[in-house]
């Protein structure tokens, strides 16, 4: 299982407050969001126009087994595709590899709903 290790960088003190490093951390973080964000909704509305709901596997409509498979089985699912690629494909466990392995999951989802459509 792929492990971060998380360590205080924000340390505040009263001589030195800590609201430039947490400034730059929550903007970084809320552009990482709105890029996810985005590109889902662009690929959703892509595919489904206007009907898009939204959660994007929602507006899976005949395929009800799909949406259901999906959000059971996605957390177990992409622990087991980052581990065969780490230990079987030598991949280095990173973000990156974590960010393509999760969009190409939803990615196929969708991609399985609308061959049947």
């Amino acid at each position: 299982m792929l492990r971060w290790k998380f360590k205080p960088r924000f340390l505040a003190t009263p001589e030195k407050p800590s609201k430039g490093p947490m400034w730059k951390g929550l903007v970084v973080a809320y552009i990482v969001v709105a890029v996810c964000y985005f590109q889902v909704a662009i690929i959703g509305y892509w595919m489904f126009a206007n009907k898009v709901s939204d959660n994007i596997l929602i507006s899976l409509h005949d395929a009800t087994w799909l949406i259901i498979m999906a959000n059971m089985y996605a957390m177990p699912v992409f622990d087991m595709i980052e581990s065969v690629l780490v230990k079987k494909f030598n991949f280095a466990p990173s973000f990156k590899l974590r960010f393509i392995t999760r969009n190409l999951y939803v990615g196929m989802c969708t991609a399985l709903n609308k061959s049947r459509l």
